[in-house]
């Protein structure tokens, strides 16, 4: 993979998908600093399972009627599908019904945790817990402390919340394509019977 080129512009990557290319990027940014988010497994196993019980957003961005309406969404969705399954370790069958084993993806989370540990220098990780708030992550990073608070927003609901908010237009678009097609048909047919 030529990370220059999918990262040219960029000074991070943060989250999916460039946490399922951890090992990959630490390889290829030797110098980069990494940044390791803990979190309480049992609250992580929470997100999990609300995500695979299709929380609001998930469910309705991987719906046959939006897969449908928003093509463009189908290959990222079936990417994302593939990593997320490879990467917590779980077959996606499990995963989608909601069917997970805690001490599994508790497994998951701390080894996931130990072989960023072992792999990446101690000198280049911060193993982070986002209540510490700006001062450990901007001393690591060698930047001034911002004079605003340190932000929390990956809250289940406000996750959910923002990602309705990002797609709305790509929704409302989509939908405005299919109901011109439903008023051209309607007019096609009108036009059929009466002429």
């Amino acid at each position: 993979m030529d990370w220059a080129a999918v990262l040219a512009g960029y000074q991070s990557t943060v989250d999916f998908p460039g946490a399922y290319f951890w090992r990959e990027l630490v390889a290829a940014y030797p110098e980069a600093k990494v940044v390791l988010t803990l979190r309480d497994p049992d609250r992580w196993f929470a997100s999990i399972l609300h995500m695979a019980k299709g929380g609001r957003s998930m469910r309705v961005m991987t719906s046959r009627p939006v897969l449908f309406l928003v093509p463009a969404l189908r290959p990222l969705t079936r990417l994302m599908e593939r990593m997320t399954m490879q990467m917590l370790d779980v077959d996606r069958a499990a995963f989608m019904s909601g069917r997970l084993d805690r001490d599994h993806f508790v497994e998951v989370y701390k080894r996931h945790a130990a072989q960023v540990t072992a792999t990446v220098g101690t000198d280049r990780l911060l193993m982070f817990r986002v209540d510490e708030g700006w001062e450990p992550l901007c001393r690591f990073l060698g930047v001034p402390v911002p004079s605003t608070p340190f932000p929390n927003r990956n809250e289940s609901a406000a996750f959910h919340r923002d990602m309705w908010r990002r797609n709305a237009a790509t929704y409302a678009k989509a939908l405005g394509v299919i109901a011109l097609l439903a008023l051209a048909l309607l007019g096609l047919g009108v036009w059929a019977l009466l002429g």
